[in-house]
């Protein structure tokens, strides 16, 4: 379940334990607040480049998350520094550490707008009680908009970082994306399932509540990319069922292998913020194990405005292109004027 097998994790994730440790001033990030779980994890991988160039020490706080079905991280994967755990500090930084609001209003009108408002007011009333306490630590309200730019090149030698932000954030993604063992039992068994061939094409078709923040792509632009590859067996995460129906339908000469369900037909998140955390688990399970199998692909076809696809740009440069974009996914992540559009991908 290692992104790349050359990576020594061992000898990387000691010296980056020693340089966080050696910053003064402190982060701590919020994972599984309020986004899906991949805007939440890009965000970490941002806010965790921002703290090495800023020499600001990184702590996590998960405990609880909206993905979480016990602590947080630890129920997937495999820990890489300090995480809050005391229960005084979890209860302080679920009151007054979170990610800001104002970039999910579309979707949260439906909540009511006077709710989130009134929420996010009394939170800032909270942290500003928080940083007269802690002056020289942050909380991820403080930072947010930060962490999404980005210098034209990054030199970090103690953790071989040597490039640009796609260089930079490549090698966090291989230092945190480690499963423990219990996760990664459960991901195997899913994967070995499928009776996936050695080499294979992989692509992310969205649906769900996608189209309330940008025109959904139709599977043609996909097709486009997959014709042009010499394989005929095709992974696809996705969910909604009807895509793969219609895949197989219009394009019968290939093989189509999915961990969606045929009932599933489309993914909702508030619908699933409000699932029991057993059904969160399961089904965070089965996004895990399609990113893997996608991270061992021949080729891997996204879209910039989903979050799954600018994390395999960032674990997996090397193999992933988009149908909608001519630069790195990432940068559409990046880039001020993408950011402020409503087909931004922040939150699934």
């Amino acid at each position: 379940m290692i992104i790349d097998n050359l990576l020594n994790r061992e000898e990387v994730l000691n010296s980056y334990i020693k340089l966080n440790k050696s910053f003064k001033q402190t982060l701590v990030f919020r994972m599984g607040d309020s986004g899906g779980f991949f805007s939440e994890y890009n965000g970490m991988i941002l806010a965790m480049l921002y703290c090495l160039t800023h020499q600001t020490r990184f702590i996590l706080h998960s405990y609880k998350g909206n993905f979480a079905r016990e602590k947080g991280w630890e129920d997937f994967f495999l820990p890489f520094c300090t995480i809050i755990q005391d229960k005084l500090d979890v209860y302080v930084h679920t009151y007054t550490n979170f990610r800001p609001f104002g970039l999910h209003g579309k979707i949260q009108m439906q909540d009511g707008v006077w709710k989130w408002q009134l929420k996010k007011r009394v939170l800032n009333v909270l942290a500003r009680g928080y940083n007269l306490f802690y002056p020289r630590t942050y909380l991820t309200q403080d930072l947010w908009d930060q962490f999404f730019y980005f210098q034209p090149h990054y030199d970090i030698p103690e953790l071989g970082i040597n490039g640009n932000i796609v260089q930079a954030c490549h090698r966090l993604a291989q230092m945190t994306w480690h499963f423990n063992g219990k996760t990664g039992e459960e991901i195997q068994v899913l994967e070995e399932g499928l009776k996936l061939p050695q080499r294979y094409v992989s692509c992310h078709i969205r649906g769900g509540d996608k189209f309330m923040e940008t025109k959904l792509l139709t599977i043609d632009p996909y097709m486009e990319r997959i014709k042009e590859q010499p394989y005929k067996d095709i992974f696809v995460l996705t969910d909604d069922y009807t895509v793969i129906d219609q895949l197989a339908t219009q394009y019968p000469t290939y093989k189509w292998y999915t961990l969606c369900e045929e009932t599933e037909r489309g993914y909702f998140h508030q619908n699933f913020s409000k699932s029991d955390r057993e059904l969160k688990y399961r089904s965070l399970l089965k996004l895990l194990a399609s990113v893997d199998i996608m991270t061992r692909s021949q080729r891997f076809i996204g879209t910039t405005t989903s979050n799954p696809s600018i994390f395999m740009d960032i674990c997996r440069p090397d193999i992933s292109e988009s149908v909608d974009g001519d630069k790195n996914m990432l940068y559409y992540l990046l880039y001020p004027e993408t950011r402020l559009r409503s087909s931004s991908p922040y939150r699934t």
